[in-house]
C-alpha cells in the first residue's frame, strides 16, 4: 500500500503524486488518465486527462465531477458490504461448526487407528503376526495417521483464514465508511481502478470483490 500511495503521476514539471494517480482510466484505449490543472483568470480548473496519442476518442473529466461520482459510488459499495457481512459472519460460523465437527472426525480416526497399532504391538508379541506383516501393516497405519492430519490442518487453515479476512476487511470498511473526504488511502484501500466513460458513466473495480461473492457491472455512476 505504500507503494500506491507514493505512485507517481506524469506531470511536465513536478515529480508529484495526486489523489487518483494510477487508478483512474481510459474507457477508450484503456490507458491511464493524468493529471492536469487548467490556470485561467478567475482561478484554475483540475481535469484528468488520456494523453494516450493513438486514442481517437479520449476521455477526460472535471476532478471535482470525480471525486463527486467515486465518492458516493464508494460510499454506497461499503454500506452494501457492511450489510451483508453480518449474513456472511453468520455463515461462517456455522461452517466453522460443521469444520469442528470435520476435525473431531480425523481425530477419532487417528485414535482408533493409534488402538489398532497397539493391539497390533501385542499381537506381534504373542506371534500372531510375523515381523514383516507388522512393519507392513504398522506403515500402512502410519501412512494414513499422517494423510488425516494433512486433511484437518488444511481445515484449520482455511478455518484461521476465513476469520481473519472477514475481521481485517470488515474494520477497513466500517474505518472508513463514513468519513466525509475522499482520501488517497481510501481509493488504495478499497478500489483497484476507476474507468471513465464520461461524467455519468464511471466504473468503479473494487478490491474484496471476489471475497463478497460481487459481479461485476457496468452502468451511469456504477461500482464493479
Amino acid at each position: 500500500m505504500a507503494d500506491l500511495l507514493g505512485k507517481d503521476s506524469y506531470s511536465n514539471s513536478k515529480n508529484q503524486s495526486y489523489l487518483f494517480t494510477g487508478f483512474a482510466f481510459c474507457a477508450n484505449c484503456g490507458g491511464l488518465l493524468y493529471h492536469r490543472e487548467c490556470k485561467h483568470k478567475s482561478g484554475s480548473n483540475v481535469y484528468w486527462q488520456c494523453i494516450n496519442r493513438n486514442c481517437r476518442d479520449k476521455r477526460n473529466i472535471n476532478e471535482r465531477e470525480l471525486v463527486t461520482a467515486v465518492h458516493e459510488i464508494l460510499k454506497s459499495h461499503m454500506r452494501t458490504v457492511l450489510r451483508s457481512s453480518k449474513p456472511l459472519t453468520a455463515d461462517m460460523v456455522t461452517e466453522n461448526i460443521e469444520n469442528d465437527i470435520v476435525i473431531k472426525g480425523f481425530n477419532d480416526k487417528i485414535k482408533q487407528i493409534n488402538d489398532t497399532k497397539a493391539k497390533l504391538s501385542a499381537q506381534i508379541d504373542n506371534g500372531t503376526v510375523t515381523a514383516i506383516e507388522y512393519e507392513e501393516m504398522n506403515s500402512f497405519y502410519d501412512s494414513k495417521i499422517v494423510a488425516l492430519n494433512a486433511q484437518k490442518e488444511s481445515i484449520l487453515c482455511k478455518k484461521k483464514k476465513m476469520i481473519n479476512c472477514i475481521d481485517e476487511i470488515s474494520a477497513r470498511f466500517e474505518k472508513y465508511c463514513e468519513l466525509p473526504e475522499l482520501t488517497r488511502e481510501i481509493i488504495v484501500t478499497f478500489i483497484d481502478k476507476v474507468v471513465v466513460e464520461s461524467k455519468s458513466s464511471i466504473n468503479i473495480f473494487f478490491r474484496y470483490a471476489d471475497f463478497f461473492a460481487q459481479e461485476e457491472s457496468g452502468g451511469e455512476n456504477s461500482g464493479s
